[in-house]
């Protein structure tokens, strides 16, 4: 037996809103699979997420990180031995690693 409560009304409420969510999200349709680079995202004129833009230590940290080449650096679906390493990073900076 269901009893109606308050307590109950309230998780009803949440239960809606968490699947209102989830339809809107899919609404928007799929989510890229390849992120932008740090290079990418600390370019003037790209938009940030709001909670991104207002974390003084995410912003510091992207204007650390975001004026390295990262565009440059090797991906992790070349297949190559050394990709996402900082070797391989090293190596494509260099014009390959000294043998």
């Amino acid at each position: 037996m269901i009893v109606d409560t308050p307590r109950s009304a309230v998780n009803i409420a949440g239960a809606v809103r968490s699947v209102r969510r989830r339809l809107l999200r899919l609404a928007r349709g799929p989510v890229p699979l390849e992120r932008p680079s740090l290079d990418r995202l600390a370019a003037p004129g790209y938009t940030l997420p709001c909670f991104v833009r207002e974390c003084p230590v995410a912003m510091r940290y992207l204007d650390l990180l975001g004026a390295l080449p990262w565009s440059d650096f090797p991906s992790a679906s070349d297949g190559s031995a050394l990709a996402g390493t900082a070797a391989g990073a090293a190596g494509t900076v260099r014009g390959g690693l000294p043998g």
